[in-house]
């Protein structure tokens, strides 16, 4: 291995999962970003990454894929996920009082692609 390497070891999709969101909060961080929550659940749906920046309240989607058999991790943002993360802004909102905020969905797309013999 030299410096350029990075060593990534996961057992499972849950763990890879995790090593997505890690990923995804350096990367916020690094543009500027405050982390305000990882992994908000409410009864009615879960926020991987709630951040803030001047007036943006970002809830973040974290999609990790290990390869693109099942299409890009942002299409596996369905209508139906993208409706139990509204609710879920909005209850978050309401809790903490973040009203005044303009509020914003996102997904962050972590892809591992290896490509052989180019």
């Amino acid at each position: 291995m030299n410096d350029n390497t990075i060593c990534i070891k996961h057992n499972g999709p849950k763990n890879l999962g995790r090593l997505g969101e890690e990923l995804a909060t350096g990367l916020l961080k690094n543009k500027g970003y405050q982390i305000l929550f990882r992994n908000f659940q409410w009864k009615y749906g879960e926020l991987d990454i709630v951040a803030k920046k001047d007036r943006i309240l970002a809830f973040v989607e974290v999609k990790t894929r290990a390869d693109s058999h099942y299409g890009t991790p942002a299409e596996a943002v369905t209508g139906e996920k993208r409706k139990k993360m509204e609710r879920t802004a909005i209850h978050y909102m309401q809790r903490f009082g973040m009203n005044q905020m303009d509020p914003r969905l996102d997904v962050i797309e972590i892809k591992i692609e290896h490509t052989e013999n180019i």
